[in-house]
């Protein structure tokens, strides 16, 4: 019955194809798609309802078998074991996850001390050169206000050898 019925529809599908995609002019497939279908009208009026009830029966108590001869707690316990084992797996990666964490966390720790302590250190190094220009601006400073005084010192012994110079003309020219 289920040969008789696949050759039935298969050649329903043949034809169909072979109508569709073979040159005609519209009457002609017209007339071809006519025929075809009251070959398969013919052909499914051949067919008894008794042996499709009985296929469509016999499919119902395979299906019935499948059911009744299922053992549950065979699938059960398996699916038990996968549950465990997916469970396993995500205690595992948690694990992982919260190793990573871990690392992540020191990394980010001694990353910040290393900063602190290169913090330190340039500050450290700023001070110390301030300290060290502070000094220098001093000694300048200091040569700067030696170099003054040796300045106006020299000022005030030419303006006195000046002085001196116009008394002694000015004296010179009272004498005359």
């Amino acid at each position: 019955m289920k040969k008789r019925n696949a050759f039935f529809l298969g050649a329903l599908v043949g034809a169909a194809a072979v109508a569709l995609f073979t040159p005609k002019s519209g009457q002609e497939m017209q007339k071809e798609l006519l025929q075809k279908l009251e070959d398969l009208q013919s052909k499914i009026k051949d067919i008894e309802v008794d042996e499709v009830k009985a296929a469509f029966t016999a499919k119902l108590d395979d299906v019935k078998d499948v059911i009744n001869n299922f053992d549950w707690e065979t699938s059960k316990a398996e699916l038990e074991v996968k549950v465990n084992e997916v469970k396993d797996k995500l205690n595992e990666m948690m694990a992982r996850l919260d190793e990573a964490k871990d690392n992540i966390k020191d990394q980010a720790e001694l990353a910040q001390e290393d900063l602190e302590e290169n913090f330190t250190i340039v500050i450290d190094t700023v001070k110390e050169h301030a300290k060290d220009i502070a000094e220098d601006v001093k000694t300048r400073v200091s040569n700067v206000s030696d170099d003054a005084k040796v300045i106006a010192s020299d000022v005030a012994d030419e303006v006195k050898k000046a002085t001196s110079d116009v008394v002694d003309i000015a004296m010179k020219k009272e004498d005359k």
